[in-house]
């Protein structure tokens, strides 16, 4: 083989359906003899000396759990949702939604784009191994809603400030009025809120005179 040359990556035998054979016909082939029963133990004592050797089970004790066990999320936006798991082999993944199996999902990082209601509550993953699936632990999901005039931020809707205005609902961040521009109060839902000092002054003078 050239120094060039890639070598060519051996595929690791399924011990699982090879030992589920073995296993099976030692179990319930009653018409086999003496000979061939002794030759099977033979084989599964070969195969299980293998499997020790392919470090295939539990090299370290697996712990599984989920990195952040609480997040609110703005509808409409994404969130991810990590799995940490310790120990080798590294296992494969799998995530359940409120006991429902999540299925496309066998990474350890769960990605939820333009989450919405539906989509709240339970999230845990399993991760799993040849001697073992471990569960998570839980992880809640809850889905934020906020009206115009507010913004989104640290899991809570709060008002836009003074000079600032949000038309729409589920935003982020609010819209500053501009130059020389407030708005009488905070939570200002349009535009037309914004206006100069004078204009201000004027709407206060009014709201006095009113009383």
């Amino acid at each position: 083989m050239g120094s060039g040359q890639k070598k060519e990556k051996r595929k690791q035998p399924n011990f699982k359906a090879i030992l589920k054979d073995k296993f099976s016909e030692l179990l319930f082939n009653s018409s086999r003899s003496i000979k061939d029963t002794n030759r099977l133990l033979i084989e599964v004592s070969e195969w299980l000396t293998i499997l020790n050797y392919s470090n295939i089970f539990c090299a370290v004790p697996p712990n599984v759990s989920i990195e952040d066990p609480s997040q609110i999320a703005l509808l409409g936006s994404s969130i991810i949702i990590i799995c940490n798991v310790t120990g080798e082999p590294r296992p494969k993944f799998s995530w359940y939604h409120n006991g429902t199996l999540h299925l496309g999902a066998n990474e350890d990082v769960l990605l939820l784009s333009n989450i919405q209601q539906i989509q709240a509550e339970i999230y845990n993953c399993i991760a799993e191994k040849v001697v073992a699936n471990i569960s998570s632990n839980d992880a809640e999901i809850f889905v934020k809603e906020c009206p115009p005039g507010t913004f989104f931020g640290s899991g809570i809707c709060s008002l836009c400030d003074i000079g600032m205005y949000q038309p729409e609902k589920n935003q982020q961040k609010c819209i500053a009025c501009g130059s020389g521009l407030k708005t009488s109060a905070t939570g200002s839902k349009e535009v037309s809120g914004c206006a100069g000092k004078s204009h201000l002054y004027l709407q206060k003078f009014d709201k006095g005179a009113n009383i």
